[in-house]
């Protein structure tokens, strides 16, 4: 409550801002934290210091960081550790680099120096399965979706699970993984539930949290698991922070699903590989087959590789590919015995007559 008036104030403000000690006047107010907030501490950067990344997943917590026990199971029954290979869709190399999933970073470290484990796949042309679509008039007379086929046959390749159980004798569980439900080697998965994407993450790292603490006699030695992010946010983005809330939410997952194993004692007693299938690009220039081709006689499938299937005995490669080449600056279009040894792509028939391929960006409808 002031006891004099305003006007009479002047010269005593003036007199304190001139007092040694306060340079330039009053300083601004020291800012109080609020009761039981601890204050922040300034990130001080230099050259030997680099600023954590930001945390784009609040849930995630870490705390099964360390590397003190690595390698030194607890737990009776795992003198041979299980093997997990969990699947990430659609995980671009370059998601790495955006250090919105710190568990990998976290996981890199601490396996590095102790499990390396290395998952041999056939290249294409040895596993027969070209992309989601296939065309095999031996086997179907239509384009073939490898998601929801009943052919067993388009799966040539001997998948993991079978060559384990072939080798070992042992159990092998399949949570979702694609091939999971076809047989076409007589040793399928013991375990695999049919594929319900809508069940979450959490529910799908529990499932194989559960099979690894079965008894020794009814434990899979080998897991695959399959999770679909972020491939499905990738695919739909309409911006970069589409693919970053589904990252943040993967590694939210991850964290979970190192914590799980953490607090079960089972992170010294198991082989754990997460790998991809492939990257992710931007789409900004469709062509459609329709444009070019007479689709008589021709089946078509769609991506990023452009494939065109012969189905009339009458119509020849060179009258497809002809049509084709030289007509888009930026696309090639080869036929299946022209393609590029180096790309490794099938000789075999599925793979189709013609291909088309674009710079990065362009798919082809």
């Amino acid at each position: 409550k002031l006891t004099q008036p305003l006007e009479q104030l002047g010269p005593t403000l003036e007199k304190l801002s001139n007092m040694p000690g306060l340079p330039g006047g009053f300083p601004p107010p020291t800012p109080q934290p609020s009761p039981g907030v601890p204050p922040i501490n300034p990130i001080v950067t230099g050259p030997n210091t680099t600023p954590e990344p930001p945390r784009r997943s609040p849930k995630a917590r870490y705390e099964w960081k360390g590397c003190q026990n690595v390698g030194k199971c607890e737990l009776s029954g795992y003198n041979k550790p299980p093997l997990v290979i969990l699947s990430l869709d659609g995980f671009a190399r370059e998601y790495v680099d955006r250090n919105i999933v710190q568990t990998l970073n976290s996981y890199r470290r601490m396996w590095s120096k102790s499990r390396q484990k290395y998952i041999h796949h056939f290249h294409q042309k040895r596993f027969l399965i070209i992309i989601q679509f296939v065309f095999d008039p031996t086997i179907s007379p239509v384009l073939e979706s490898m998601k929801s086929t009943k052919y067993d046959k388009f799966f040539q390749g001997e998948p993991i699970w079978s060559v384990y159980k072939r080798k070992t004798g042992k159990k092998a569980n399949c949570l979702f993984w694609v091939g999971c439900a076809y047989n076409n080697s007589g040793y399928p998965p013991d375990v695999a539930p049919a594929y319900n994407q809508e069940l979450p993450f959490r529910n799908r790292i529990d499932t194989v949290i559960d099979w690894l603490k079965l008894p020794a006699d009814e434990r899979p030695g080998l897991i695959t698991a399959y999770l679909h992010e972020p491939d499905n946010a990738g695919h739909y983005q309409v911006d970069e922070e589409d693919v970053d809330e589904k990252l943040a939410e993967i590694d939210d997952n991850l964290d979970y699903l190192m914590s799980r194993l953490s607090e079960e004692k089972l992170l010294e007693c198991v082989n754990f590989a997460i790998l991809s299938d492939h990257g992710m690009q931007l789409i900004d220039k469709t062509y459609y087959f329709q444009d070019y081709l007479n689709l008589n006689g021709l089946i078509t499938a769609k991506g990023v590789v452009g494939r065109v299937y012969i189905n009339d005995k009458n119509i020849t490669v060179n009258d497809v590919a002809d049509k084709m080449r030289c007509k888009i600056d930026t696309v090639k279009a080869n036929t299946r015995a022209d393609n590029p040894t180096r790309k490794h792509y099938s000789r075999d028939s599925r793979v189709g007559e013609v291909l088309l391929e674009g710079r990065a960006g362009i798919t082809f409808y």
